[in-house]
């Protein structure tokens, strides 16, 4: 790349290289004359010489030049100089949205999902604005796509943020469709191109929003759709492939947002949103509805930040440190975004599910305050893993609580006795009519909990049974226990495994030990060596599955938490006893040391769909076990759905009938005359 940093070019100053992009770099510049900061595009040469991007640099500056949103950057210039095409623009003092994903994903993060879909909704306004004028972007990707602070949001309803798009008019994709030569680097656009594009369609709006869609898409799962890296693999995934459900990728996801992306990347033009303001409404009427759990908990393996707080960070720590480059514009000389403060993130994290027991506190916090905002608990970092090793489950262990539609919570017990039901006041608090306000009681006796149903309207279920009213019966590790709408596990159950070492002997002490066969070695360690005689160290585990009811084909998520005091490996297999269903299995053994733990995905699939009738249940078990042979078993379910319901197949069995029946009316007339 040349370097013109210092130099001047026409009335524009060079300052400093902002960024590349397929059709040029971009610098921040100053303009001598009117004494204002602006980013200057310098196009590549053999670009400009081809007379198809000669005609889209003239279009779109004819064009762009007469827009003004405040979702589009000001174009202020064109010319050439020295044999030197450029565009001169407004300067935006902010970060790319490219360079923000990357930063995300290098720390295994992602943003609230309001400001996801807020964002998401200013640039398919912008696009509104430019197709009205009959002007499609035609590149629209994350580096095309700048977002900045605002003193003030724009809407009282939203934050203050503003996303804005450049480079109108500007792709390099060829206009005969991926089978023919590009016009430059196309590398950055591939995973982003509509399907008429990539076959060279006549394009229209509708193919900006194939690409929003795709942005969507990755902002919320934190990867792309598609895998693409070369012009053949973006005509094969585009047109042929459908990428994989976000809801099974981030099961807490509310279904308006899931069906906003489905439609937007929809195969054919007339199957998705006709106009880019109807998809702004609908992300517009999503945010709206999004409760404070839905905004941090649609990614229960991800810590989800604020940009709104990043961001301004980011400003304080530019105005404490003025040797660091700012981040303007995209990008800032680093090669990644600058790492947050050490100081930890705090989010409102609100549950709508179970009021868990703060620290220092005696009662619970119930629902309905934290879903006001007025109680802040720290959103875990992924480093979850990075906490102490001497935070333990307590002595009456942990349960699992989920709720169709939401991930699992889990939720410590820290009491001998429990009340579940509505109020605010119980113990476990589920915000849900289907609870009763004093619904069930927890007791720990003789090291086990007993579930009592406290006469409640809707009854307490374990397995399935339902529990007399009164009547105390043990709740078992491998019980689900059913309230409402919610189903509780006991995860914390699994009876220590004590690891006795002396010499060179090794014992093990527990209830859950193989019942054939010699015990597996398990040599322990330690960071300070190895253990001295008489010395005890606790080997326990906790399994969290989710969701329990898969819909059709997906993936099922296996979190694995080592809660004890010694590294450990643990070995997860499924099993369908049924043979009705294709597994495909993890491969080796999941390491964590203390207090870490590690998530494995599986693909379920069945393996024949029935044609016709009622949707038909497969159960699974999910079995994990560490190198000391415990053993810890939950199950799911897959739901193998028809290809046609009982209604469609009437249906076509009726138009068929008709169909029969006016060609035996047509063959009688022809006979008969």
């Amino acid at each position: 790349m040349e370097t013109i940093v210092g130099r001047r070019l026409a009335q524009y100053k060079i300052v400093a290289v902002i960024g590349t992009g397929s059709v040029g770099v971009v610098y921040r510049v100053e303009d001598v004359n009117l004494r204002r900061p602006c980013a200057l595009k310098l196009i590549h040469p053999a670009i400009v010489r081809q007379p198809e991007m000669q005609r889209r640099l003239q279009y779109s500056v004819k064009n762009v030049s007469r827009l003004s949103h405040p979702t589009i950057v000001p174009l202020y210039d064109y010319g050439r100089k020295k044999g030197r095409a450029y565009l001169a623009s407004a300067f935006i003092p902010g970060i790319s949205l490219r360079h923000l994903l990357e930063s995300l994903a290098d720390r295994q993060q992602t943003l609230r999902l309001d400001e996801i879909l807020h964002l998401t909704a200013q640039i398919a306004e912008g696009l509104a604005y430019a197709h009205q004028r009959r002007l499609v972007h035609q590149d629209l990707h994350p580096g095309n796509i700048l977002i900045k602070r605002l003193d003030r949001p724009a809407r009282p309803d939203e934050p203050p943020l503003q996303a804005t798009l450049t480079d109108f008019g500007l792709s390099v994709a060829p206009p005969g469709g991926l089978q023919t030569t590009p016009l430059g680097d196309i590398s950055r656009s591939l995973p982003y191109l509509a399907p008429e594009q990539c076959v060279g369609d006549a394009l229209d709006g509708r193919t900006d929003i194939y690409s929003l869609g795709v942005i969507l898409y990755q902002m919320v799962a934190g990867q792309l759709p598609f895998t693409v890296t070369k012009p053949n693999e973006a005509i094969m995934r585009h047109m042929l492939e459908n990428p994989r459900p976000l809801r099974s990728l981030c099961p807490g996801l509310p279904a308006a947002v899931a069906e906003i992306v489905e439609k937007a990347m929809t195969k054919a033009p007339g199957g998705r949103f006709q106009t880019a303001s109807q998809m702004a409404a609908a992300l517009r009427q999503a945010a709206v509805r999004l409760t404070s759990a839905d905004i941090h908990l649609f990614t229960p393996q991800q810590t989800v930040i604020s940009l709104t707080d990043h961001l301004t960070e980011m400003g304080q720590q530019k105005v404490t440190k003025p040797a660091t480059p700012p981040v303007v514009n995209g990008r800032s000389r680093q090669s990644r975004p600058s790492p947050e403060p050490q100081t930890s993130v705090r989010q409102a994290r609100s549950s709508t599910v179970a009021a868990p027991i703060l620290p220092g506190r005696r009662r619970p916090v119930s629902a309905a305050r934290l879903d006001t905002g007025t109680v802040k608990m720290p959103l875990p970092a992924l480093a979850a893993q990075q906490e102490s090793s001497t935070a333990r489950v307590s002595s009456y262990g942990r349960i699992t609580i989920t709720q169709p539609g939401q991930p699992p919570r889990q939720l410590d017990l820290s009491r001998s006795r429990l009340i579940i039901g509505r109020r605010s006041t119980s113990d476990i608090a589920l915000n849900d009519l289907s609870v009763s306000r004093r619904h069930a009681e927890l007791r720990w006796v003789d090291g086990r909990w007993l579930v009592r149903d406290l006469g409640s309207s809707g009854g307490t279920f374990v397995d399935g049974r339902k529990l007399t009213p009164q009547q105390s019966v043990p709740w078992l590790p491998s019980q689900t226990l059913r309230i409402g709408v919610y189903s509780l596990h006991w995860v914390g159950a699994t009876p220590p495994t004590r690891l006795s070492v002396g010499g060179d002997r090794l014992s093990v002490i527990g209830e859950q030990l193989p019942s054939r066969g010699r015990l597996p070695t398990y040599q322990p360690e330690c960071a300070g060596g190895k253990f001295g005689g008489g010395q005890t160290a606790v080997a326990r585990f906790s399994l969290t599955v989710w969701p329990y009811r898969l819909p059709e084909a997906g993936i099922c998520h296996v979190l694995v938490q080592n809660e004890g005091d010694l590294p450990d490996e643990y070995m997860v297999l499924l099993r369908d006893e049924s043979g009705r269903l294709r597994i495909t299995q993890p491969h080796g053994r999941i390491r964590l040391e203390p207090g870490e733990s590690g998530t494995v995905r599986c693909l379920i699939r069945p393996r024949q769909r029935p044609l016709t009738g009622m949707v038909r249940q497969h159960p699974f078990v999910i079995e994990v076990r560490n190198r000391a042979g415990v053993v810890m078993r939950d199950t799911a379910v897959l739901q193998n759905r028809p290809v046609l319901s009982v209604g469609q197949f009437l249906g076509v069995l009726f138009v068929l009938f008709l169909f029969l029946l006016v060609l035996f009316a047509i063959l009688w007339l022809f006979l008969r005359y």
